[in-house]
């Protein structure tokens, strides 16, 4: 029995994923709001301002949005064969290990489940020493090259399941019937999914059966599995996993000191086996992440509470320690950054660039950080860690990050449960700025702030990567990490989705204009809902109201309107221009169209210009001449075409002398 009503749906995004859905040339972001799936669209709107090479300032477009009969754990992205929109799926995962895998539909303009797949026999999960699934965690990750995915759930097991590739034996395979799995019908919103038959499954279906192993199978000293995750350039399948033998603890920091393993593993499809191919033993404990880096950096990025450590596809590990506890809880070798005082519990790292390894870092105090790599060749050498200023746009973040995506051409997405997600933007300082090199023997968490193309090797790097080097004081301060992150990068906010909680405290009360103190006449009842939201330079007030409050600014009397649209129009001569974006910076001119019905089948249209707050009568002797009831106006992205759906015809205008300009607002 439904005992409460939900007033409003989730605000705070816990997941966002970047890729082609709607088209194999589409550029959206998915977000995942707890239960509730969005999907976006990038629209350059305006010039950006900074740089004339940008051409236009990228704004989310909400495209869709689904309520999921479940809560979301994570989202991956998925190449598929022969999709219906020629973009990618989504590989989603629910609380109680369920998987469910969806596609665009063009033809309905919204998503399709193509499968269903939930793992909650009781063969797997009826161990007395193992908690339910509704209380244990799970990991997704999908292969680079969309061969297989795999699902660690209840702790120590492990599904995989792959997908059809051109070239591959799975897709000559009989497909038959699925046994690891049941197949679900059922969309993730009625009325709104294809339903597919098993039939059609077993000669259409995308992937292969799935299999549930142990982890154990893999390597019998995976005990405590913390994170996974694919790695890049494999020619097969390849994981890398960290984990423990022993349950790694604080309290026991003494007997339990660098306890935690990394294994590469890879997987054979076929014969459902794996190979080790590399481990690396005595990390540091408080290891909890890994995060497979693409080229050029490649290899894997640990991130733990007080570290970094890179370990690349020869086993070879580069560390930095970011705060005072990183020598105190671990023996690893690594480069001393401790006056960084870092804390990385929960932080998110999204890369910034496809050609370079420069990474982005954002810990829970909401500050963004820069993480570079020394490259030799395909060799990392070593790790530095630049926090940005805040003149570069390092406070732009005002709290925790719980997701990240990067949406190409120097855009990364963050969103966030404790405060607004927002779409950031970088770019490059002008190269009339002169650059802060670096003193001479600084200590190694300086020495980090190198350029390929302006520092040679001895200037940054002393000989022994891990040496311990005196610090050097200019003038009385000591030098800033700081500056060389900001003469790299400068950020900043394109846009942001608002997100209202966590809510900490309500209150009802009623509402009162704060000029006349007359009651809002926009709420019926005079109540309104205030509560106190967000976290730390992210809280505020939030006031909920039942109605819309509507700043009239002007206001015409007409009689007999039926219908009203607006439009904004650019000259012909402006509206011929060679791309979008430069018409859409000319000046506009805005109209407003009146339709009012003098009998059943006879109407009669009124155009108005807006010219400041005012609404003047403007003559348009083409627009509907023959008192034809319009149904409906529309207008074309291009900005130089208005179509008019008339009972009887259709009608299309452009800018010109005599005909009315109408254009897209």
């Amino acid at each position: 029995m439904q005992c409460y009503t939900e007033l409003l749906p989730p605000t705070g995004v816990t997941h966002s994923l970047a890729l082609p859905f709607i088209s194999e040339s589409a550029n959206n972001l998915v977000v995942a709001r707890t239960s509730r799936l969005q999907i976006f669209s990038l629209l350059d709107v305006g010039p950006r301002p900074g740089g004339i090479e940008e051409q236009g300032v990228p704004k989310l477009v909400l495209e869709r949005e689904y309520a999921l009969p479940g809560t979301v754990t994570d989202l991956c992205r998925v190449k598929l064969l022969n999709t219906k929109s020629g973009g990618e799926a989504i590989l989603l995962a629910f609380r109680n290990a369920k998987l469910a895998l969806i596609e665009w539909d063009p033809g309905r303009y919204g998503i399709c489940t193509i499968s269903i797949h939930y793992y909650e026999r009781d063969d797997s999960t009826s161990s007395p020493w193992v908690p339910d699934l509704s209380s244990c965690g799970s990991i997704l990750s999908v292969d680079p090259s969309s061969r297989c995915a795999v699902f660690n759930f209840g702790i120590r097991n492990l599904a995989i399941l792959p997908f059809h590739q051109p070239g591959d034996d799975l897709v000559m395979d009989d497909y038959g019937e699925l046994d690891d799995e049941r197949l679900g019908s059922h969309g993730l919103e009625s009325g709104t999914d294809c339903d597919m038959t098993k039939e059609s499954i077993a000669h259409r279906a995308p992937y292969s059966s799935s299999f549930v192993l142990p982890l154990a199978a893999l390597d019998p000293s995976i005990l405590h599995p913390i994170s996974l995750a694919f790695l890049y350039e494999y020619r097969e399948p390849t994981f890398g996993i960290l984990y423990s033998q022993v349950a790694t603890s604080n309290a026991l920091l003494h007997e339990r000191k660098d306890v935690v393993f990394y294994t590469v593993f890879t997987l054979d499809l076929e014969q459902r086996a794996s190979t080790t191919l590399l481990s690396v033993s005595r990390l540091p404990s408080d290891l909890f992440k890994v995060v497979a880096l693409p080229p050029p950096v490649g290899g894997a990025l640990l991130i733990g509470s007080n570290e970094l450590v890179h370990v690349d596809q020869a086993g070879k590990t580069n560390a930095v320690g970011v705060n005072e506890f990183s020598r105190q809880v671990s023996s690893f070798s690594m480069t001393d950054q401790s006056d960084l005082a870092l804390r990385l519990e929960g932080c998110i790292v999204e890369r910034l660039s496809e050609t370079n390894g420069d990474l982005l870092l954002v810990p829970t105090t909401g500050e963004i950080v820069l993480v570079k790599f020394r490259l030799d060749g395909r060799s990392v050498s070593g790790i530095s860690v630049h926090p940005i200023p805040p003149h570069a746009g390092g406070d732009i973040v005002k709290s925790a990050a719980s997701s990240s995506a990067f949406l190409g051409d120097k855009r990364v997405f963050l969103g966030s449960e404790d405060a607004d997600s927002i779409l950031l933007g970088w770019s490059v300082p002008s190269s009339g700025t002169k650059k802060p090199r670096p003193q001479a023997r600084h200590t190694e968490e300086d020495s980090g702030g190198f350029s390929d193309e302006d520092q040679s090797e001895d200037d940054v790097y002393e000989d022994d990567l891990y040496a311990t080097v005196p610090e050097v004081v200019v003038d009385g301060r000591r030098p800033s990490a700081e500056s060389f992150g900001s003469s790299l990068y400068n950020f900043r906010e394109y846009d942001r989705l608002l997100n209202i909680g966590p809510l900490k405290d309500i209150a009802f009360g009623r509402s009162f204009t704060s000029l006349g103190g007359e009651e809002n006449a926009g709420n019926d009842s005079g109540l309104e809902l205030v509560a106190s939201q967000g976290w730390d330079r992210s809280g505020g007030l939030a006031v909920m109201k039942r109605g819309l409050e509507l700043q009239v600014l002007n206001s015409m009397r007409t009689d007999l309107a039926s219908c009203v649209w607006t439009a904004s129009v650019a000259h012909m001569e402006e509206a011929v221009s060679k791309t979008t974006t430069q018409a859409e910076n000319r000046e506009c001119h805005q109209y407003v169209v009146v339709s009012k019905a003098t009998s059943a089948e006879r109407e009669q249209s009124e155009v108005f210009r807006v010219e400041g707050q005012e609404l003047r009568p403007f003559r348009a002797p083409e627009f509907n001449p023959n008192e034809d009831v319009t149904i409906d106006i529309g207008t074309l992205i291009g900005k130089n075409r208005v179509v008019q759906i008339l009972r009887s015809e259709v009608r299309s205008y452009d800018g010109g002398e005599f005909t009315l300009l109408m254009m897209p607002t």
